[in-house]
């Protein structure tokens, strides 16, 4: 199969001492929106073989890294949805066990919350940076689910003992938020801060971000791509307009500070992509990532 970066494929009883993962999470069954996540993992790895994974602005290369490709994660057409949840959480718990940070590939944004589960077991307190252009605050969407991409951040801190005062919500916008989505986010201590206000001052808000975490143990990044302006990332589950730049984003995530324990990336749907350029974009958020944690490893 095709790797990302063409990394050494590994499996997971051989991830000790590797410096970092790549591993794909193709579960889209809780998206109600533009589906098709599930294939996102393996165009993302088509769209990172024209890259060499160097990073001119840095002079890191991520290929000398200790890094394996850990394929995808296997779900059967006749699974239930808590049965793939389920599978989620162990395989995370099994790689946080070892002590390697990983990169999911998703998937839809539901997959972060068995993945936190899995993780929060093996970890101490965390910190969650969610670059969204939604709050995914919901309680039940649709009608019927209290676990969707819509509910899922709400679902992590009722029932993954995270602070919601150590979460940062960067790139917030939706226009198909509700009201009374913000007010409860708001109430509970969730950190909103929206794209607007990155885009004003972006050095303070990496300021803010790292007050956030000063408290916590690690770090969580989750990124949902809908954070990007649809001009330069149209193959998602949700577009909004008004979004970040993609140089706004590698801008945060080089300020990230704390030990970055795990990173997803998730909502990107290929069928809906412009000439692959989402997909693209996304290896290069992926390499960003990589090498940040290659510079906690050191």
């Amino acid at each position: 199969m095709v790797t990302f970066l063409n990394f050494p494929r590994v499996r997971l009883d051989e991830i000790r001492g590797l410096q970092a993962i790549i591993i794909g999470v193709p579960f889209d069954r809780l998206c109600f929106s533009r589906k098709g996540s599930k294939k996102a993992p393996d165009a993302i790895r088509r769209a990172s073989l024209i890259y060499s994974g160097w990073i001119p602005d840095l002079d890191i290369d991520v290929c000398e890294g200790s890094i394996g490709d850990a394929g995808n994660l296997k779900f059967a057409f006749f699974f239930s949805i808590n049965r793939c949840l389920s599978l989620i959480e162990d395989a995370f718990m099994r790689i946080s066990s070892e002590g390697v940070p990983f990169v999911a590939m998703g998937g839809d944004h539901s997959i972060s919350f068995p993945i936190i589960r899995g993780i929060s077991k093996n970890v101490g307190s965390l910190g969650i940076l969610w670059l969204d252009a939604h709050l995914d605050f919901m309680k039940e969407y649709p009608r019927g689910f209290r676990l969707s991409y819509a509910t899922v951040l709400r679902n992590i801190i009722e029932k993954c003992n995270v602070n919601p005062r150590n979460i940062a919500v960067i790139g917030f916008r939706g226009y198909s938020t509700v009201p009374n989505e913000y007010r409860d986010a708001r109430k509970l201590g969730l950190n909103v801060i929206s794209s607007d206000v990155v885009k004003k001052d972006i050095r303070m808000i990496i300021r803010k971000i790292t007050e956030i975490f000063e408290d916590t143990d690690v770090v969580y990044v989750s990124l949902d791509v809908d954070v990007i302006d649809p001009a330069w990332a149209p193959g998602v589950s949700n577009p909004e307009p008004a979004g970040l730049s993609p140089t706004e984003l590698i801008t945060l995530i080089r300020g990230i500070r704390g030990d970055v324990v795990g990173f997803d990336l998730v909502e990107v749907t290929p069928t809906y992509d412009s000439n692959g350029i989402t997909c693209s974009l996304c290896s290069i958020f992926i390499i960003e990532m990589l090498a940040r944690i290659l510079q906690t490893d050191k």
